[in-house]
């Protein structure tokens, strides 16, 4: 038997985040797909208030992108799963 260095349900818990966090968002999952131009243009739009969320979603969904507003909502206000790219 290994000897234990932290409990079960800690190293559990961290693997979990670590599992999330390597998947990334569906905004993230996206920008990847997207040209280096796109994905910064992408950035700038999710930090100015000016454009919605639904105004980004219809444009991502409009270039082929499947996605709804709230994934976009949850990223921009940096409660997604990703670490923000």
């Amino acid at each position: 038997m290994k000897a234990k260095t932290e409990s079960f349900m800690s190293e559990l818990d961290a693997v979990m985040v670590e599992s999330r966090r390597s998947q990334g968002c569906a905004v993230s999952t996206i920008a990847f797909e997207m040209t280096p131009e796109d994905r910064q243009d992408l950035s700038l739009a999710l930090a100015n208030p000016k454009y919605t969320s639904k105004a980004i979603q219809m444009v991502l969904t409009k270039r082929g992108y499947s996605i709804s507003p709230t994934p976009v909502g949850r990223h921009r206000r940096k409660e997604c799963c990703c670490e923000n790219w």
